[in-house]
């Protein structure tokens, strides 16, 4: 090919093309929308019955089964109504022990749906699980069992005999191995109490164990070693490790977590023996890549924890079920007495939708299933909207068969495409060593929408879709749109993602998936479009991987990743890293456009392809903007050349699902570049120009660094990257407002620059999600508290323990004697009039604030004796008067409930816009309340003087404390005080603050979260009486904009000699009457660790350290989550990175630097920089983690203590050509250098 031509042409039409792509037959959704006026309803109840039940509201049936078979006769005898049919579900709990089934007959069309979805203003719950009664819970007091519990369980295990409620080893399932490139199996029984997931038994509680070293690899299923053998390892030496498996010897189902080889590649493993005699551990089963014995201490590599043992129920929340005996054991947290207790016992889908069409299931919740909530195959324009599905072994939802398989382990491995089932279905599908099916068609059949859903609790993944024909490449038009989809990895992590699509032509939109430790989508395919999710808090337990990530197949083209928000994504584990979008293994003809990635390390990440598309993005406070790994020309041709990625690439034979053929049509013509990768007969290999990719009008800001690797790549004429430090005309960053201003810089520097729609990113409302809330709120609760008044509530008092609530509704007949609180927000639907009521058995009362201020609120409604569950009418004070709300704007809300003795219960609801009767107050409109908050106050005692300059901020504190207001306290004479932590404003406005203090005082604000961007507001010269705000002018900040909900750094340095001491902040704004003591509902702690700081001088000549001029203002800074610098920054600058190692354990320690040119590191006795010693250096230049080139790059052994900081230095000083600086480690029995990760380091502040 001309590519030079080819460029030229490129840069003419690239960027609108690229936004509106144009796919063959590419229509995504379709699914119609329930009539509002159905032909036919029918009604199910937990009150009705099969057998005298009509199916109308006064005589409903009581199952599903029975509504279905009603419609089927309807059909079959005068066909479906206009309108269709619709199947209303009345509020209340449906345990199911088999499948809800749908098929063909049961279809509805597209003018007569048929719909099944809850009762208007109730909610009906389908369980997998099984409802336990408090009373089947005793102590235990069998002395085998007491001598297995640890001490600190002992007296506080409860045990269940769950044979004696009829559930046998076929509801319990089995422990199997599971993990990274492993089956997806239904889970074994999981225990939930009130809502929450409990924790199997484990040790340690928290983090992990070195393994110490490894004694047998045993065999290696990835390298071709099939022989089924478990590693050994060594997991306590004598000095480091723990002694703790040595209790463990009786257990018969403990299970090894851990990464064994690369931090990537989870596993979990049965534990076949434990030799106390020779400290080791022999696992059941091989892991994937075998054992590696190369202990990695202060990261998760190479570490391990166990669990599924009774012998570690040690702390409140964990469990173990004894599946021999049918007895589970648990360390509540709480009283079980009016508890919500199940353990997940059906293996089966709760809803299984094959091929039916034009049937929506709406508006339920799923919830406690070992498998997984809904499964579909086949038919078309399907909608599954508006549910919530939670706590499920497996996934949420799948469309499309999954695979059945041996054992990993067993070769060959050969699997079955079945319905109802994940099993090994990635693996069947892509992984050459176990099917490399790469053009299995899984039957998703086409047109579903799975709209606007909560998806949350699961143990490997959200939502699993396939859709459309990868060989001709007819679309699914599946829509995955509008979901919530948050703590999807219970089980496992790596590729386990919140979304995994496969197949051809489908779209992701507008969904939030965000805190859980894997992936937010998987890609597999052709065609699809990933647009305007949000995707945050995600990848803190994989590594060398991505939120976005697909690879390992050029034939998969044609993907488009554009206007999606990444942020705040990082992790702790391995040593290669975590990205916004990764094309791995040679991943070619994609489209990355007009993105954000904010605070990712590495935003785009490009390993070996070619003709990917990287344009139009921006990129804000990371380390790299784009990271290309590219493969050199012989490499290319040899990975394309193995003979799976023929099978993938060149498969001319119809009937095999292993691959397609790129050299004929529909390839060859809707991605002409892809037959350019082969040519001749048989085809070979060509040469395909190393700098295919197009990278261009790309906007950074403040990144270290725009592009790293290998910069080979195409810049279209015209188009330009580019690079800033001051902001480029964001609406408001400080406030995380990203949307370019229309008078941005950015469109004058490049012109071709194209709007990227920030505010249409993320979740929105529609027909099924009215609100974008709907956090659970929080039910307090005081047990031993008499009377029948809400006045005996303790409400100042440390609770004795709470539960979610998904409605303003608590738990019927929970216990006596005590007292509730549930405190939150509500976020009114639409603006209007609305009325409040109150319910409860015993007092309750309702305040509502007139805005999200606590200190606002007033009593609105009450009942001064009790009433019957949703009894709104008995007493005049349980309504309110009518209050007008706006729509989008938070109200905080209290309601306090006391309960004596007898019946208890309590509910608030509410009437108003298109809620003509009173409804209980739904989760979607509430969120919880943040406050209060806390900051933390350290104090140096023994400091005289007045000045704030004679803190000593850099030396060991005296004494710490939480403050849950910007208010300290008056402990004394002659010390210096550091207050820090967040303001979170809960209105956006003006506001003004004040600082008083006696003696002096100083406020600082950040104009972020960062404390990098802080600068002094206000200060007491002299010394005032508490909360006085005026003595002096400097006391008043100048008056500045807040946006609600941002996090703002706050720092207060106080300084006390003698007399009275006391500090305090206060604030003047939105809804505020005065001025007011900033209080714990506007604050959050702040918490320093995780990286260090990076500062950097550009346009330094020379090579040497010295000449880095330090004394001034550098030319921007960045935060490191490593000590280690990407690679080819540019030339001719100066660096120095300062911050704190904390170790994780006690020991000699080594410390190695390597660089490119010059470098120094500097090593403190203490967190003190006046006592850091020069401890290792180079003096010309090394390869990146070169550590052995100079004597002088290894430090003498350095005795460090678990916990304590280290103030640490590295200087570097490049010159021109190749740069890079690393700083590693070594101690306590390992002799392999790894850069010291973030896990142990924190950064800097002056």
């Amino acid at each position: 090919m001309n590519f030079r031509k080819f460029q030229s042409i490129l840069v003419a039409a690239l960027l609108f093309a690229l936004v509106f792509p144009a796919v063959p037959g590419l229509e995504f959704g379709g699914a119609q929308v329930a009539s509002a006026n159905p032909g036919l309803a029918l009604h199910v109840a937990t009150t009705g019955s099969d057998t005298t039940g009509t199916g109308t509201i006064d005589a409903p049936y009581a199952t599903l089964e029975k509504a279905r078979d009603r419609i089927r006769q309807v059909k079959s005898a005068t066909g479906l109504p206009a309108g269709g049919v619709v199947v209303y579900v009345r509020g209340g709990e449906y345990e199911r022990t088999t499948s809800f089934e749908l098929t063909a007959q049961d279809s509805g069309t597209a003018d007569k749906p048929i719909v099944y979805t809850s009762y208007p203003g109730e909610t009906a719950t389908f369980s997998g699980g099984k409802r336990l009664s408090p009373s089947l819970f005793a102590p235990v007091a069998d002395s085998s069992i007491l001598s297995r519990l640890p001490q600190e369980g002992r007296g506080h295990v409860l045990q269940a005999n769950l044979a004696s409620i009829g559930l046998n080893a076929s509801h319990f399932g089995v422990y199997k191995a599971h993990g990274f490139s492993r089956q997806v199996d239904p889970a074994p029984l999981e225990l939930f109490i009130d809502d929450e997931a409990q924790t199997l038994a484990r040790y340690p509680n928290e983090g992990k164990l070195p393994i110490v070293s490894v004694v047998n690899r045993g065999s290696d299923p990835r390298g071709g070693n099939y022989a089924n053998i478990g590693g050994t390892f060594n997991y306590y030496n004598g000095v480091i490790g723990d002694e703790r498996p040595d209790r463990w010897t009786t257990a018969t189902e403990a299970v090894i977590f851990g990464y064994f080889y690369w931090g990537f590649s989870e596993d979990n493993i049965p534990v076949q023996s434990i030799d106390p005699a020779a400290n080791t551990i022999t696992l059941a089963k091989p892991h994937l890549y075998g054992l590696i014995d190369n202990t990695q201490l202060n990261t998760n590599t190479h570490r391990y924890y166990a669990f599924n043992l009774l012998e570690e129920i040690d702390m409140p929340g964990e469990y173990f079920l004894d599946r021999g005996n049918g007895i589970l054991y648990v360390y509540p947290k709480r009283p079980l007495a009016g508890a919500k207790i199940q353990v997940s016992v059906m293996e089966a889908p709760l809803f299984a939708l094959e091929g039916v069409s034009h049937v929506e299931v709406s508006r339920f919740v799923f919830e406690v299933g070992r498998g997984m909530g809904l499964y579909m195959e086949g038919g078309e324009h399907n909608k599954i909207a508006g549910n919530t599905f939670r706590h499920f072994g497996t996934v949420a939802v799948s469309v499309g068969q999954g695979a059945l398989g041996p054992d990993r382990d067993v070769q060959p491995y050969v699997a079955t495409p079945a319905p109802r089932v994940i099993g090994g279905m990635r693996e069947h599908l892509h992984e050459f060593y176990m099917g490399n099916h790469t053009a299995w068609n899984r039957l998703g059949g086409t047109n579903h929408q799975i709209v606007s859903n909560d998806v949350y609790g699961t143990g490997a993944g959200g939502i699993y879709i396939d859709g459309g024909d990868r060989k001709t490449l007819m679309p699914g038009n599946h829509n995955v749109e509008n979901n919530r989809i948050t703590n999807f990895n219970r089980r496992d992590l790596m590729l386990k993602a919140g979304i995994v699509m496969t197949g051809v032509g489908n779209r992701i939109a507008n969904n939030k998936i965000y805190e859980s430790p894997a992936n937010a989508i998987l890609l597999h395919g052709n065609n699809h479009m990933i647009e305007k999710n949000e995707m945050h808090h995600l990848l803190y337990g994989v590594d060398d991987t991505g939120a976005v990530t697909m690879g390992r197949n050029q034939g998969e083209a044609g993907n488009v990743i554009r206007h999606n928000y990444f942020h705040h994504l990082d992790s702790s584990v391995g040593s290669f890293g975590v990205q916004g979008v990764f094309l791995d293994d040679g991943t070619s003809n994609q489209t990355v456009f007009g993105n954000y990635f904010y605070q990712v390390p590495s935003s785009v990440k490009l390993h070996g392809g070619k003709h990917n598309t990287i344009a139009n993005n921006i990129f804000i406070d990371g380390t790299s903007s784009i990271t290309l790994w590219l493969w050199t020309m012989d490499n290319w041709k040899s990975r394309i050349n193995e003979s799976f990625m023929r099978a993938r690439l060149l498969n001319s034979n119809p009937a095999s699902d292993l691959g397609v053929n790129i050299l004929a049509p529909p390839y060859s013509t809707q991605y002409p570049t892809l037959a350019t990768y082969f040519a001749g007969n048989p085809p070979v290999p060509t040469d395909v120009p190393i700098e295919s990719n197009v990278i261009t009008n790309n906007v950074s800001y403040r990144m270290f660094r725009v592009l790293n690797g290998i910069e080979q790549y195409t810049l279209p004429s015209g188009g330009v990257n580019k690079s800033y430090t001051v902001d480029p005309g964001f609406v408001n960053a400080a406030a995380g407002n990203f949307a370019l201003a229309n008078n941005a810089v950015v469109y004058q520097d490049i012109p071709q620059f194209q709007p990227i729609p920030f505010a249409e990113i993320g979740l929105k409302t529609d027909a099924y999600r009215t609100s974008l809330t709907g956090e659970p709120v929080v039910w307090e609760y005081w047990t031993g508290v008499a009377g029948t008044s809400v006045a005996d509530i303790p409400v100042n008092a440390e609770p004795s323990g709470w539960m979610p609530l998904g409605k303003l509704e608590g738990p019927t007949n929970w216990g006596s004697d005590y007292g509730a609180r549930v405190r939150g927000y509500i976020t009114p639907p639409a603006s209007g009039s609305y009325t409040f009521y109150i319910s409860g058995d015993d007092n309750a009362e309702f305040w509502l604030s007139s805005d999200a201020n606590p200190a606002n609120k007033a009593k609105i409604a009450l009942v001064t004796g009790w009433t019957t569950q949703r009894f709104w009418t008995k007493y005049d004070a349980q309504r309110s008067r009518a209050v007008n709300l706006t729509a989008g704007q938070k109200y905080y809300f209290e309601v306090l409930h006391k309960e004596a003795a007898g019946g208890d219960y309590m509910a608030a609801g509410w009437t108003g816009p298109g809620i003509p009767n009173v409804t209980v107050i739904p989760g979607s409109a509430l969120t919880p309340y943040k406050g209060p908050g806390a900051v933390v106050r350290e104090q140096w005692s023994g400091v005289a003087g007045t000045a704030v300059s004679a803190i000593p901020l850099n030396a060991p504190v005296s004494a710490v404390s939480t403050l849950t207001s910007l208010e300290g306290p008056d402990v004394g004479h002659n010390y210096g005080a550091r207050v820090r932590g967040y303001i979170v404003p809960p209105a956006s406005g003006s506001y003004t603050l004040y600082v008083s203090g006696d003696d002096n005082a100083e406020l600082w604000l950040s104009t972020d979260a960062s404390p990098l961007n802080k600068t002094r507001i206000a200060r007491v010269p002299g010394w005032t009486n508490p909360r006085q705000w005026n003595k002096y002018p400097e006391q008043q900040a100048a008056a500045r904009n807040l946006v609600a909900g941002q996090r703002y750094y706050v720092e207060i340095l106080h300084k006390q000699a003698t007399g009275g001491g006391h500090v305090a902040v206060g604030w003047s704004g939105p809804g505020l009457a005065g001025i007011a003591v900033v209080n714990g509902d506007a604050l959050l702690p702040y918490n320093p660790s995780g990286n260090v700081t990076l500062e950097y001088w550009t346009g330094v000549a020379g090579n040497t350290v010295a000449q880095i001029p330090v004394g001034t203002t550098p030319a921007g800074t960045a935060p490191l989550g490593r000590l280690e610098t990407p690679v080819n920054w540019t030339d001719q600058y100066g660096m120095r990175i300062r911050g704190y190692i904390t170790p994780f354990a006690d020991g000699a320690y080594t410390l190695y630097i390597a660089s490119d040119d010059y470098s120094e590191l500097w090593l403190s006795t203490d967190d003190q920089p006046g006592n850091k010693v020069l401890i290792a250096s180079v003096t010309d230049w090394t390869n990146p983690l070169q550590w052995n080139k100079y004597a002088s790059q290894q430090s003498a052994p350095v005795q460090l203590v678990a916990g304590k900081r280290y103030y640490i230095e590295v200087l570097h000083k490049e010159g021109a050509n190749d740069d890079h600086v690393e700083v590693g480690w070594t101690g306590l029995g390992t002799g392999t250098i790894t850069v010291i990760p973030g896990t142990v380091l924190s950064h800097y502040l002056p």
